[in-house]
């Protein structure tokens, strides 16, 4: 099942389908690409028809931001949870230890991909983390990763170059992989490393993550996004019922 949001076609899946799927894409033969969607991408999608179209191309594309979940309750088809890529990557990272399976990290700033892999090994035992590489000059560097990741063969890449970056060089370079499942993960090996805290586990329980953000991280700029997306979800809402009555 889809749900559409501005154009954005979310699988409305509970976390536990979606954590079974990418299990089996990690041992796939095809390179498999999960998208993780804010409202912020979302909104980045309506002025970027190529966007909307590369978020689109996801073999998954799930709800990283209770806007998203709220949104798609005015559609047809409700998403019944938010399915972040931070707990989507640390699940998967947990399962992977014991199957003996690897990892490769690539983005964020110098330095950042090597102590996000450090902790990922500690904090699952049985994991590899066998590639890391920062995302500076990542345009430049990408015939390198491609041959690194070729070389090492790890079932699962996070890819952390941030919005419209790393989904656009995830669904460039997909078919050029030998690995299982690509995931465009934002910062979460920022997170990994320790740079960024997450907000705290009340503030994440009732979906309101961006609020703890918002405050403790000065993103008044980048929150105000939040507002344009209510606003223009609400009023997509209201012309589609205007329309029918007027039917």
């Amino acid at each position: 099942m889809k749900a559409d949001v501005l154009g954005v076609s979310f699988d409305a899946m509970p976390f536990a389908d979606v954590l079974e799927a990418c299990k089996g894409f990690l041992e796939g033969q095809a390179a498999k690409a999960v998208f993780t969607p804010n409202p912020e991408a979302v909104m980045m999608a309506q002025g970027d028809p190529a966007y909307r179209a590369t978020l689109n191309s996801g073999d998954l594309v799930i709800p990283d931001g209770i806007g998203i979940v709220l949104a798609s309750r005015l559609g047809k088809v409700r998403i019944k949870e938010r399915v972040t890529g931070y707990d989507l990557s640390c699940a998967l990272l947990g399962h992977m230890g014991p199957e003996g399976q690897t990892a490769y990290f690539f983005g964020s700033a110098e330095g950042v991909a090597e102590r996000a892999g450090d902790w990922a090994e500690r904090a699952y035992p049985g994991l590899r983390v066998v590639g890391r590489h920062h995302g500076m000059g990542f345009r430049e560097a990408t015939d390198e990763v491609v041959g690194s990741i070729n070389g090492l063969r790890p079932n699962l890449v996070l890819v952390g170059l941030g919005m419209v970056n790393q989904e656009t060089w995830i669904r460039e370079n997909a078919a050029s992989l030998d690995v299982g499942l690509l995931i465009g993960v934002g910062g979460v090996l920022d997170h990994f490393a320790g740079d960024v805290r997450r907000a705290p586990k009340a503030f994440r329980a009732v979906g309101m993550e961006w609020l703890y953000r918002l405050f403790a991280l000065r993103r008044l700029g980048r929150q105000k996004v939040l507002v344009r997306f209510v606003a223009k979800v609400i009023g997509g809402r209201l012309r589609r019922k205007g329309g029918a009555a007027g039917g």
